[in-house]
């Protein structure tokens, strides 16, 4: 008994655990984008003005059909 190596059962990975993964498709994803500062807080007060934040404005602003 005198030789054997104890095996550490302390942390390390272990299956199952962590945070489970989410549909991917519902996962948001980040665009930057570049502009003078008159550009960007013109398009912040336009935003604003139509109660939408600012990434929901540009989103349906992009998406809309003409």
């Amino acid at each position: 008994m005198e030789n054997q190596v104890q095996k550490n059962t302390h942390g390390g990975a272990r299956p199952g655990a962590g945070r489970k993964r989410q549909d991917t498709e519902a996962r948001n994803k980040t665009i930057a984008i570049s502009g003078t500062p008159t550009e960007i807080e013109t398009i912040r007060q336009k935003a604003k003005a139509s109660s939408k934040t600012t990434s929901r404005f540009l989103i349906e602003l992009a998406l809309e059909e003409k």
